[in-house]
């Protein structure tokens, strides 16, 4: 048996474990602004294994580009 395996999440607990939604994360993989993992065929659905260096990446996202119960960050005024 490996010892070297690391645990990997499923997209709903990679969410949960980020602070953001279900829903957030899937709209945030669809429009391109988290690279996800590839897909791992577990029984027939296809299913993305997230590792701990994917979560740190979401984390690292929401906390650029949000504020906390604000929603997202005022840019820059350009004059």
């Amino acid at each position: 048996m490996p010892t070297n395996t690391k645990p990997k999440l499923s997209t709903k607990r990679a969410a949960q474990a980020a602070g953001v939604s279900l829903i957030t994360l899937n709209r945030w993989v669809r429009d391109e602004k988290i690279r996800a993992p590839k897909p791992v065929l577990i029984g027939a659905p296809g299913m993305r294994l997230w590792g701990k260096r994917d979560v740190e990446r979401i984390r690292a996202w929401k906390a650029k580009h949000f504020c906390k119960g604000r929603g997202r960050k005022k840019q820059a005024r350009r004059e």
